[in-house]
């Protein structure tokens, strides 16, 4: 984890806590990462999902045999990646670190009973459910209802939206789906998507999409909200896709 993150300090404080040794790497590379952990003895990695995949697409990740304790943060890890991880490693302890930053309690350590599955949810200590009044005498929606709509309120966490899908590198990855206009083809329509995103958009590449996807319908309720869920779950006829 980077030291520029909660995390990462955490997890140098812990290194020597307990006597033990943390090893840094100024930049990652995958091949260097794994020599280092063989030349070291590493026995504990706590990395993002992304860096996992990157290790095992070394094809050299079992060599690493001295590790026994893994963890991760900063993002879902589908079932696929825990998978293939735990076939490499046989890990004695696999935890999914997760929270936000933001909350005032420490992060759940939530070890893997099965991949994919992360356990009961627990409400994070010293935060609960509420309704509050403003002068108006308007009602505040719950956390978690309407967030992406909610006004910032003081004294609770609020986090924001976006749309992603599943990804087994990624666990989720930023996606623009798109119905072609009439004149344009859908091939020509995400290549123009792509192109402007890159060039025009003025976003940086981190929050630029890694999939831009033409279909022939974006599914809405009746009153007209994008039905988020029905997109996740694969229910969308793609009619051409781009990936950077």
């Amino acid at each position: 984890m980077p030291l520029f993150h909660t995390m990462g300090v955490r997890t140098l404080l812990a290194s020597i806590l307990v006597a033990g040794t943390w090893v840094p790497q100024a930049s990652f590379d995958a091949e260097e990462s794994l020599e280092l952990i063989k030349a070291t003895s590493v026995s504990a990695l706590y990395l993002v999902p992304t860096i996992y995949w990157s290790l095992l697409w070394t094809g050299s990740l079992p060599q690493a045999w001295t590790v026994k304790r893994i963890a991760y943060a900063g993002a879902p890890m589908t079932p696929t990646l825990a998978e293939e991880l735990t076939g490499a490693l046989h890990p004695e302890v696999f935890v999914n670190h997760f929270g936000s930053t933001d909350a005032r309690d420490p992060r759940r350590l939530v070890p893997h009973r099965r991949p994919g599955h992360r356990g009961r949810r627990r409400r994070p200590v010293g935060q609960r459910p509420r309704r509050r009044h403003d002068q108006l005498g308007r009602r505040e929606p719950l956390p978690g209802r309407d967030r992406d709509r909610a006004r910032p309120v003081p004294g609770r966490l609020r986090r924001g939206g976006g749309f992603g899908l599943p990804d087994d590198r990624w666990g989720q990855a930023v996606t623009a789906l798109a119905v072609p206009a009439k004149d344009f083809s859908a091939e020509r329509s995400v290549a123009y998507l792509a192109a402007y995103a890159k060039d025009g958009s003025g976003l940086p590449s981190l929050k630029r999409p890694k999939r831009y996807i033409a279909v022939d319908r974006i599914p809405t309720s009746a009153v007209g909200k994008i039905l988020r869920r029905e997109l996740t779950e694969g229910r969308y006829h793609p009619l051409a896709e781009v990936r950077p």
